[in-house]
């Protein structure tokens, strides 16, 4: 990856090691994932063929480089849950050093040649679903199209164990009030609470609207609820209500949870007023 425009980008300058101690993130998947870019007159792609090789080309170069290609098996840095440094040797000896920051789609890359010179670059980045013909097929929408299926599929099938898989660490699931707990443990015991009061809880999605940040999902949700809801006394009687949530999914995992549903319709459905 030569050949790339001279720009500043501060964060390459972080060059000592990091010890164990330092690495208290866990680690972003990248395996399987590729990722589209442009730096000066260069248009690379990468696949991520493990969470710790990848595989680069050049889908347009000068000098009749285009198509070349490359596998490379990198030294891995987590800085933080989205910001990872990747570096590697080429056949060549130059070093090069990538840091692809999640949070803003950005990647920022150093390429030092055998004889000393460093070239820097900064440039935005895309997943897509391949390296190949299907570079324009964006694959973040498929990614949380799966994310959200596997969150409503738990609630379903009472198999809450996803979400270790599916949300951050620091997880918030909105509205929060006094004594919330982020992170998806606190989600899990949530929710064994709510599916103990209404055991034959259900939800169905309707409209799934998703994009790079956040999707939109409404919902129709049901369920008998065993004695109460809300403190109110229930008949016996089931509810059909709708819900909107609204999920921010980051780098596979979804960051936050904002959660909307007409409980007040539940609560005329399931409870006798006298």
């Amino acid at each position: 990856m030569k050949c790339m425009s001279w720009t500043l980008a501060a964060i390459l300058a972080m060059s000592a090691p990091l010890s164990a101690q330092d690495l208290s993130y866990s680690n972003t998947q990248l395996s399987g994932r590729s990722f589209e870019y442009a730096v000066s007159d260069y248009h690379l792609c990468v696949s991520f063929t493990g969470e710790n090789a990848l595989t680069w080309t050049y889908i347009s170069a000068p000098n009749g480089e285009t198509g070349k290609s490359a596998n490379e098996t990198l030294d891995r840095k987590d800085l933080t849950s989205e910001l990872i440094l990747l570096s590697w040797t080429e056949a060549s000896g130059a070093n090069v050093v990538d840091v692809f920051d999640f949070s803003k789609m950005e990647l920022n890359a150093s390429y030092v040649t055998p004889d000393g010179q460093r070239f820097m670059s900064s440039a935005p980045i895309r997943e897509v679903a391949s390296c190949d013909g299907e570079r324009s097929r964006v694959k973040a929408y498929n990614t949380n199209i799966k994310i959200v299926e596997a969150l409503y599929s738990a609630f379903n099938t009472r198999d809450l164990t996803v979400f270790s898989e599916i949300m951050a660490p620091t997880l918030v699931n909105h509205p929060t009030h006094a004594g919330s707990e982020a992170g998806p443990e606190a989600m899990k015991r949530s929710i064994a609470q709510f599916l103990e009061l209404i055991p034959d809880f259900s939800v169905e999605n309707v409209d799934i609207i998703t994009g790079d940040g956040k999707t939109v999902v409404r919902s129709i949700i049901r369920g008998t609820p065993k004695t109460s809801l809300f403190g109110y006394e229930t008949n016996g009687q089931s509810f059909e209500v709708e819900a909107t949530d609204i999920l921010e999914i980051r780098n596979g995992k979804i960051q936050n949870i904002w959660h909307l549903e007409n409980w007040l319709k539940a609560l005329d459905q399931v409870v006798s007023v006298k």
